[in-house]
């Protein structure tokens, strides 16, 4: 498992399905911070686009998985 820290979200592949989102396009619909919290996206994004919302341009590139709509099934022995 790698646990460095991600640097940059330009090479995030959605998982299950998950749809990607760019900070730009999320600020022009208007999507607030609490509903990204629940797009199983992490925390770190979701920080960095608290920040982009509150002017810091160098996250005008980033992109955000919305991962809600994943069906995962756990199958329990």
């Amino acid at each position: 498992m790698d646990l460095n820290r991600i640097t940059s979200s330009d090479n995030i592949e959605c998982l299950n399905d998950g749809h990607k989102f760019g900070f730009q396009t999320l600020k022009i619909r208007q999507i607030e911070i609490d509903e990204l919290l629940s797009w199983n996206s992490g925390v770190e994004l979701v920080d960095r686009y608290a920040a982009y919302l509150n002017g810091n341009d160098a996250y005008s590139n980033e992109t955000i998985c919305d991962c809600t709509a994943s069906t995962v099934t756990m199958e329990y022995i």
